[in-house]
This record gives C-alpha cells, structure tokens and sequence, in this order.
C-alpha cells in the first residue's frame, strides 16, 4: 500500500498482481482490488472495470472487496458515462450490504444518478 500512497502504481500493481494471482484468500481478494484502484488512480478506467470485475469471480467469498470493487466499479462506469451500469454497481452495493460504511455513499450516488 505505500507504494499505492507514494503513487508509485506500477511497483504496486507488480506486488498485487502476484498476491492475487499466488493465492486464493481474502488477502489475495484485496490484491485483485488494490490493481483495480492502481488503474483507476491512474484514470484507465477500462482496465480498472476488468480488474473489479475479477474480484467477484476469483474470489467469490471474499463479499467485502466485491463489495468494495463494486462501488469503484459504479465510480468507473460514471467516469465512463455509462450511467445504466453505475446504478446496477451501486445497487449491487446496497443490496448486497456486506460493507456497511459504503451503503449511504452509495445511496446518495443512486439519488444524484436517478436526477439525470
């Protein structure tokens, strides 16, 4: 992560990819996520929106960090301007409601994309 912090992404994204890809944990879970917010930092949302996407069907267990991937996912998809799939990221979330701190901000983003 400090490299992460230090902005240093490709280092990071190095050190991740070969957590996630080496083990099929939770702590593996977080790596897969951690890429996608590299990519994300970096505005390559595309690669973000894969990396995300992985989370949920590497690790499907891990219901935290698909939680987690899934509202950066509604972040990427409205980045994107593809509002359709922001809604059903963010939905996802509240529904899933398996990271609690993240439901109300994901509310509030469904309030402001429902006004458009």
């Amino acid at each position: 992560w400090l490299n992460m912090e230090a902005e240093q992404y490709v280092k990071a994204m190095e050190f991740f990819k070969a957590v996630a890809v080496n083990r099929t944990d939770e702590i593996a879970a977080e790596a897969q996520y951690a890429v996608g917010l590299a990519f994300q930092s970096q505005k390559n949302f595309s690669e973000a929106i894969v990396n995300y996407m992985r989370v949920r069907y590497v690790f499907p267990a891990a219901a935290v960090w698909i939680g987690r991937s899934y509202f950066n996912l509604g972040e990427c998809y409205e980045r994107t301007n593809q509002v359709q799939k922001a809604k059903e990221s963010y939905t996802f979330v509240v529904k899933q409601n398996k990271v609690a701190d993240l439901v109300p901000a994901a509310e509030k983003k469904l309030k402001s994309l429902e006004q458009l």
